[in-house]
């Protein structure tokens, strides 16, 4: 049995998030159902719909790094991905990998990707600072 990966107290099983997540994302103010995106501006309001708690400046460098990498959209399919496998860690991690950090889509990690990887990640523990890599 895997522990539920730590940062996301999300308080839905993993039926429950199945049949909530698209309704949720959905609903947010700028979803374009055509893209099926959201623009990362919406992220506190969808973070606070799913419990997910992070800091305002957690959240800033979320968005940072899609306005970045993905011209400030936040697609449909990295959201269900990442958030429908929080009751596995390792699911978290290779949804990510997979979705959002592989940006290129060519199943490696490319020097850029990994440090842009690092850089998210250190948001999220601060001991990874001074760290190298």
């Amino acid at each position: 049995m895997e522990i539920p990966y730590q940062h996301m107290n999300i308080p839905y099983s993993k039926d429950g998030l199945e049949n909530v997540l698209p309704a949720i994302f959905r609903s947010l103010p700028t979803c374009s159902t055509e893209k099926d995106s959201i623009i990362v501006t919406d992220y506190t309001e969808l973070f606070r719909w799913i419990g997910y708690k992070r800091t305002p400046e957690q959240v800033k460098v979320h968005a940072d790094y899609f306005f970045k990498h993905f011209e400030g959209k936040f697609f449909f399919n990295q959201f269900i991905a990442v958030f429908s496998n929080v009751h596995r860690t390792s699911g978290v991690v290779r949804a990510m990998i997979e979705t959002i950090i592989d940006r290129d889509k060519n199943g490696y990690i490319s020097a850029d990707e990994f440090t842009d990887m690092i850089e998210m990640l250190r948001n999220y523990d601060r001991r990874l600072i001074g760290t190298p890599y």
